[in-house]
């Protein structure tokens, strides 16, 4: 279907994998039948020393997402990810898992800043159908078969035992993230008010902060840490 949109597809080879080349001819052949530019950026990670702290997933994400914002920047463009309502779901119980705040509830927004995901109502089933009804071709990266991550022990382990308890788990959990992300954001508004009436040239007006609720005090806190650079705004 149309969209009347200019498509340019970037992909970022991040040389880990034996397949990688493989996987990026199959890209730069499909975008050539369907006339849809596309660029490509080779890294060499097996050789690149990341920073302390990160993973090598996380490190890859870091130099992938760079990449496209230089991109986007060049083209005047969005950003469009393929995320799925499947990868929210497995979002959402993995933060679950690990500890998380509202935010991590209500796992990825379908926009956020330059970047859109327009799949992300989509579960990974539906998204596969589509390509099998219509002959689109696709390539799973073989990773995503590996236990080795938390992410994929979610995906073939907890997800279709949710699934066997409710076969539309992953659209429930859908609808509890939109709900999350309204408190979220009711909550959010509400913590710039208090902190828009109590902020004064010495600091903070304590009686007015009293006044709140405590939730709204708690989120009132994260909002003050983050505007300061004494917290990170993905915790």
């Amino acid at each position: 279907k149309a969209i009347g949109k200019q498509l340019v597809c970037v992909h970022v080879n991040h040389g880990l994998r034996e397949e990688s080349k493989e996987e990026e001819t199959f890209i730069t052949d499909y975008c050539k039948k369907l006339g849809v530019e596309c660029v490509v950026k080779h890294l060499d990670m097996n050789n690149t020393v990341k920073p302390q702290g990160y993973s090598t997933e996380m490190w890859a994400r870091k130099l992938r997402y760079e990449f496209f914002e230089d991109e986007a920047k060049r083209y005047g463009a969005k950003i469009a990810t393929a995320h799925s309502l499947s990868d929210k779901c497995e979002t959402v119980i993995f933060n679950l898992c690990r500890g998380t705040s509202l935010k991590g509830v209500c796992g990825i927004p379908a926009v956020r800043g330059n970047i859109i995901r327009p799949l992300i109502n989509c579960t990974r089933s539906d998204i596969e159908n589509y390509c099998g009804e219509n002959d689109i071709p696709y390539v799973t990266d073989k990773s995503n078969f590996s236990e080795e991550y938390s992410r994929n022990k979610i995906r073939h382990k907890v997800m279709p035992v949710l699934k066997e308890i409710n076969s539309g788990s992953e659209h429930l959990i859908g609808e509890f993230t939109v709900e999350m992300e309204q408190i979220y954001t009711f909550l959010t508004q509400l913590s710039d008010t208090l902190y828009r009436n109590s902020i004064s040239l010495n600091g903070f007006v304590l009686d007015v902060i009293r006044k709140a609720d405590d939730v709204v005090i708690k989120f009132f806190l994260r909002n003050v840490l983050e505007k300061y650079g004494c917290l990170s705004k993905d915790n």
